[in-house]
């Protein structure tokens, strides 16, 4: 396609007249959220997956570009950490003191051989501070773009509108396609990416305050700006999902209003493990789930891990003979979630594609010293650490990190002001399957944790911090929670227990206190964790008989809440805490802590302390789906009345729950 400072023209094309209409196809191909997914393996269960690897995406892009004459190729951020690789890269960049990458990131250097265009960054690029974030972008052979990444306002000088001097707002890319009739054509088209507000905290050196401002105001301000440069075609990378439909400053899914913004013609998004088009999204007036478009705008989101190569086909035209030209035309013909496998009706997973040689054999050395790191050991477990039903009853795999985390801060307070205060804990399972799959779930077997079993029970490096709260913000937090679940009325069975599109991960269980969550009562926050409006009657909430050491929490009772960073600055919407102290803003990796924590103790003899359950109308049926593979569990849930039902083509198994 040429360089994106210059049009090159293709050996033996034609140049285009000077006059005439013209029109001309164009090809985006676009993926997200690889979080370092290169092979089809698994790190976390040290097995080969078919559902996963840029190398099986990189052959559906040398396909996709092979059926056009003309394509560009973008990602949309949450590229580099998010496996064991991760970890072992940063671990090597650590060994002066300092992060440093002293070789090609691998990732960059398989987006390099696939020749991309543009990329934008998403909050996950963050997680080992902007010092490493530099050091990975340097050899990138295209531009990152981000328009709403701002240091924080001091005093009274301006904010600054380029927070990173190795990303800029947008980018044209200045193109020569070629038409039908092998006549070339210059194109400037302009890609502008989008952070999701709330989302950033940034681990490491090198990064200043920063501030997220909102993806659907900065896009008005600065899409004018673009078109005033001239530009064809303005491709919008937002990483950021669909949610919900009215706009609302500072939303972290804003895809929907992001759509309205005019002269927008397509918009990639991601961050929310999403396929679109597809059947994970529902049609509405305004979405089109079938055809890919929302309020008319072609919008493509291929799914997470390289499951996807998200495609959209738009013919752009013109007429040069016009007195006052008028702007390029854009229309979009197709758009696509172009899947690397499928599933059978009993819900096996079948590759559609193999990896591609040439992206398996760069990452290949990277891989097997992976491997070397994730196979040595840490400790041993006397009983099965899982995440099956762990949105339904309290899990070992979520109280293990949970004590980890409330020893960690109960040994830093010691001797301090709050020595006397009770640390509560609070997590969720990270992987409890939902939109990331059947197959996403932890499953550590009797005996050996190793370090690919400490990946597998916390999976992202979010940093510990903790905070003095108010039993009535401790009450909100717990609202916020329970509200993915959907309501459970007398007399209506089968319901599915949580909407297939609201992610499982959404739901903290906090540990050091006891409640119930009363699934017939309404929730006080949507799924996506809006405030519901009161009604005439308003719901009393859904946390009942919460308590602490046997006696009920009041709202000025006093606690030390640990969490992770990413939820204690309003990630997936959890509640501002207001009345809330920071006491630790400790900088440590929750998943180092849980490495020291097994380590130490050497043997872990874990038997899950029941300490909230859920509650709904006696004799109700609801429907949960989960692993094929979790029935196995149920004999150790004597608690649950729950049957296991068909295994559908989606590879989930449905489960009847029965209060």
């Amino acid at each position: 396609m040429g360089k994106p400072e210059a049009f090159a023209q293709k050996p033996g094309a034609k140049l285009a007249a000077k006059s005439g209409a013209w029109q001309v196809n164009l090809r985006i191909l676009a993926t997200t959220d690889m979080h370092l997914h290169l092979l089809p393996y698994d790190y976390f269960t040290d097995q080969p997956s078919d559902t996963r690897g840029l190398a099986r995406t990189a052959t559906l892009i040398q396909q996709a570009r092979a059926e056009v004459h003309n394509s560009i190729l973008l990602d949309n951020g949450d590229f580099m950490n998010g496996t064991p690789m991760g970890d072992d890269i940063l671990r090597r960049a650590m060994q002066s003191g300092q992060p440093h990458l002293s070789e090609i990131h691998p990732m960059i250097a398989a987006m390099n051989a696939l020749h991309y265009d543009a990329a934008t960054l998403g909050n996950h690029d963050f997680d080992h501070g902007a010092d490493f974030l530099r050091d990975v972008l340097r050899d990138a052979a295209f531009p990152h773009v981000l328009a709403n990444l701002h240091l924080e306002k001091e005093g009274d000088a301006p904010v600054t509108q380029t927070a990173l001097s190795f990303t800029q707002p947008h980018v044209i890319l200045k193109r020569t396609l070629v038409d039908e009739q092998g006549v070339t054509h210059p194109v400037r088209i302009g890609v502008i990416g989008f952070l999701p507000p709330n989302s950033l905290r940034p681990r490491g050196p090198g990064i200043g305050p920063l501030v997220v401002p909102d993806i659907v105001e900065t896009a008005r301000r600065e899409v004018p700006r673009m078109r005033a440069e001239g530009v064809d075609v303005i491709i919008a990378l937002a990483h950021s999902g669909i949610g919900e439909q009215p706009h609302t400053t500072g939303m972290e899914n804003a895809i929907v209003p992001l759509s309205n913004v005019p002269g927008i013609d397509v918009i990639v998004g991601g961050h929310g493990h999403q396929v679109f088009p597809g059947d994970m999204v529902d049609s509405t007036p305004n979405i089109n789930a079938q055809k890919g478009t929302i309020n008319g705008v072609p919008v493509v989101i291929p799914g997470f891990w390289g499951s996807h190569l998200g495609l959209v086909d738009v013919t752009l035209s013109g007429d040069d003979t016009a007195r006052d030209p008028a702007p390029v035309q854009v229309r979009c013909t197709r758009v696509e979630a172009r899947p690397i496998y499928d599933r059978d009706n009993a819900g096996a997973v079948n590759a559609k594609v193999s990896s591609a040689p040439e992206i398996a054999q760069l990452v290949t050395p990277q891989h097997d010293r992976t491997l070397h790191v994730v196979r040595q050991p840490v400790g041993e477990t006397t009983r099965p650490l899982h995440s099956y039903f762990s949105v339904l009853t309290p899990s070992p795999a979520v109280q293990l990190v949970q004590l980890a985390q409330r020893d960690f801060v109960s040994a830093a307070i010691q001797g301090g002001a709050y020595a006397d205060l009770p640390v509560l804990s609070s997590t969720s399972a990270f992987k409890c399957g939902g939109l990331s799959g059947p197959d996403h779930y932890t499953n550590i077997s009797v005996g050996e944790i190793s370090m690919r079993g400490l990946a597998d029970l916390y999976l992202y490096p979010n940093d510990l911090v903790a905070f003095r709260i108010t039993g009535r913000s401790l009450r909100s937090w717990l609202e916020r929670a329970a509200s993915v679940f959907q309501q459970i009325l007398p007399g209506q069975d089968e319901h599915l227990l949580i909407d297939q599109v609201t992610p499982c991960y959404l739901f903290e269980t906090v540990f050091g206190v006891n409640y119930r969550i009363d699934l017939g009562q309404p929730a006080l926050f949507t799924p996506r964790g809006l405030p519901v409006p009161p009604a005439h009657t308003p719901s009393p909430g859904r946390i009942r008989d919460l308590c602490h050491d046997g006696s009920p929490v009041q709202d000025t009772d006093a606690f030390i809440l640990a969490t992770n960073g990413f939820r204690a600055s309003g990630g997936g919407r959890y509640p501002d805490v207001h009345d809330s102290v920071p006491v630790i803003r400790s900088g440590d990796c929750i998943r180092d802590i849980l490495h020291d924590h097994v380590q130490a103790r050497s043997v872990i003899d874990l038997d899950p302390q029941r300490h909230w359950h859920l509650s709904g109308p006696r004799g109700v049926t609801a429907l949960f789906d989960c692993a094929p593979s979790a029935a196995s569990a149920l004999p150790d849930l004597p608690n649950l009345d729950i049957a296991p039902l068909d295994i559908l083509p989606s590879g989930f198994r449905r489960y009847r729950l029965t209060f």
